[in-house]
């Protein structure tokens, strides 16, 4: 996958600052991982709907985020759990279907892997939103 692949998908989230590429510019393996502006009083949003080949078929592609801080499985926003939402229109079985843990991605900064300093950014700096395209759902 190439980086303005990449990026295409990123802005279809929000604002893409950075892409995380590989040594010759691309990005090889399972996720793609890419640095996103979001609007924390939105709802994060769990999967893009992409017609990659403009043929009409749409692929589904699970997002995951780096380093998620408090998140409610409920109301899908930041800065508070389900155990202290507000929001009481969620039925119990919509949460266990639609949200959950896996929204959190493994943070490759946490397990001491941590991917080369680019334009002077910091150790710990990095954060941003997995795409993992090799991941087709069927009507989601």
């Amino acid at each position: 996958m190439t980086t303005e692949i990449a990026r295409f998908l990123g802005n279809m989230i929000e604002e893409v600052q950075e892409v995380d590429e590989g040594k010759y510019g691309d990005c090889v393996g399972k996720y793609i991982c890419v640095r996103v502006v979001i609007n924390v009083d939105e709802p994060l949003r769990r999967i893009l709907r992409v017609d990659v080949m403009r043929d009409g078929k749409q692929t589904t592609t699970l997002l995951q985020y780096e380093r998620l801080p408090n998140y409610c499985y409920r109301c899908r926003r930041l800065g508070h759990v389900v155990r202290e939402c507000l929001v009481d229109n969620a039925k119990p079985e919509d949460l266990n279907l639609m949200y959950g843990a896996w929204l959190n991605a493994f943070s490759s900064i946490k397990s001491g892997q941590v991917r080369s300093k680019k334009d002077g950014a910091k150790a710990g700096e990095r954060s941003g939103v997995r795409a993992n395209p090799g991941n087709n759902l069927a009507g989601n």
